[in-house]
């Protein structure tokens, strides 16, 4: 459903239903790097369904309905922020980074590469708010510099500079 013409007729909910059922652990994730308290990311998300709900007809399709969304979810956790005058520190590891799925690994190697993994989790969740959420967009969301560019209302060279740092600091 992610094309403007497949939208005419549709009914919202079933739209609803697909963004939610392909995106919303995701857009949880992503709102949690951004709030850092996963009740907070929670609300943050049902938000965003709500408001995509009551405002899918004004959807134009300038971008993609992933875009579209992903930039609300980037609002309203913004939105979040302000509000919020103590951020909490991470605590807990994300196992949205590097979901471990291979049986044919030992639990000695599982063990090792969790741990790396909460390694690199925890690193990416300490960098400034700027420079995590171009990486979290760009590797663990898969968009492009020129789609970050847009959600972050910046330009993609920008992007580009703010994911080369991002490296150096990682």
């Amino acid at each position: 459903m992610e094309n403007i013409d497949l939208l005419v007729g549709v009914d919202k909910v079933v739209v609803l239903e697909d963004l939610m059922e392909k995106h919303g652990r995701e857009l949880t994730n992503f709102a949690y790097v951004y709030v850092q308290d996963w009740g907070v990311a929670e609300e943050v998300i049902q938000d965003v369904f709500l408001k995509c709900y009551q405002n899918l007809d004004t959807f134009r399709g300038d971008a993609s309905l992933k875009t579209w969304i992903y930039r609300i979810t980037i609002n309203r956790c913004r939105d979040e922020i302000r509000k919020s005058s103590v951020r909490k520190l991470l605590t807990s590891p994300l196992s949205y980074f590097y979901p471990l799925k291979s049986s044919e690994l030992t639990p000695e190697d599982l063990l090792v590469l969790e741990s790396e993994q909460e390694r690199i989790a925890q690193v990416v969740l300490s960098l400034p708010i700027k420079y995590r959420e171009v990486i979290i967009l760009h590797y663990y969301a898969n968009l492009k510099t020129e789609e970050i560019g847009r959600l972050i209302e910046t330009n993609a060279k920008t992007v580009r500079t703010r994911l080369r740092r991002a490296r150096q600091l990682l």
